[in-house]
């Protein structure tokens, strides 16, 4: 039951109580019948004194009512402000984290690239670059295909931790998933590697790594060179930013140095 029908309710039974109590007095005091109450100037009297608790019984009921809408609608406006200020409080939090994130790629950017920027001979730059990234990041194998400038043959130049037991040496636009990438120039990180897709040996035995990460290095729209990295974890989406800019960097070297 809501206040207002409260309020509505004790002013009905004031009402009540103050007319039975006026005609109470009228007859047992005054000892005029109920038939001759409107005869009698004191019954007029107490008619217009229950008229008068009437109108101010009622004018209560509305200022009473009005306060609680004005309570209710108070209540509102301080609930939407407080939603607003949480919403723009966990907006503010979301966008200081992707700068910070943001902050942490660039400096991982400009970190790995200054390790390999000055290196002119491209198997050397290839090699250092696979090794560069392993060790800031949990990547178990890499590789690094650079497209020759006389022909569309992608060929090996660098390799980190590699092991098959065929060669891959080379492929073209379009050929393997290698090169679908280096046609379609969008990077591709995979998870749920098949078993056996890529090997890794070491000291402690075999294993195959879940995810892998193909980068396409693209100049003036043609893909001069592709890195494939393989890990055991997944490859994060900080990860992936700043691998787009080690490609972004890349670049500017391969296009001299190929």
């Amino acid at each position: 039951m809501s206040k207002n029908t409260v309020y509505k309710i004790v002013a009905i039974l004031l009402f009540i109580l103050i007319v039975g109590v006026s005609l109470f007095v009228n007859e047992q005091l005054l000892g005029i019948p109920k038939g001759l109450f409107a005869y009698s100037k004191l019954a007029v009297a107490l008619v217009i004194i229950n008229v008068i608790s009437l109108i101010a019984a009622v004018i209560t009921i509305q200022s009473l009512s009005s306060k609680e809408v004005v309570s209710t609608s108070s209540l509102k406006n301080e609930v939407i402000t407080k939603e607003s200020k949480t919403k723009a409080s966990t907006e503010d939090k979301i966008t200081s984290k992707t700068v910070e994130q943001d902050i942490d790629v660039s400096e991982a950017v400009s970190r790995l690239f200054s390790s390999v920027s000055t290196i002119t001979e491209i198997e050397k730059f290839a090699e250092t670059a696979l090794m560069k990234i392993s060790k800031e990041y949990p990547i178990v194998q890499g590789l690094f295909f650079v497209k020759e400038r006389s022909s569309e043959w992608y060929i090996l130049r660098g390799k980190y931790a590699f092991y098959s037991e065929r060669e891959v040496d080379k492929f073209q636009l379009g050929e393997g998933l290698s090169g679908q990438v280096a046609k379609d120039q969008k990077v591709m990180n995979i998870s749920n590697v098949p078993k056996d897709y890529i090997t890794i040996l070491s000291g402690l035995g075999k294993g195959s790594p879940q995810y892998l990460f193909l980068l396409p290095i693209v100049e003036n729209e043609e893909t001069i060179a592709l890195i494939e990295l393989a890990s055991f974890s997944p490859i994060t989406p900080v990860m992936e930013k700043t691998f787009i800019g080690l490609g972004e960097k890349f670049c500017t070297v391969l296009s001299k140095i190929r």
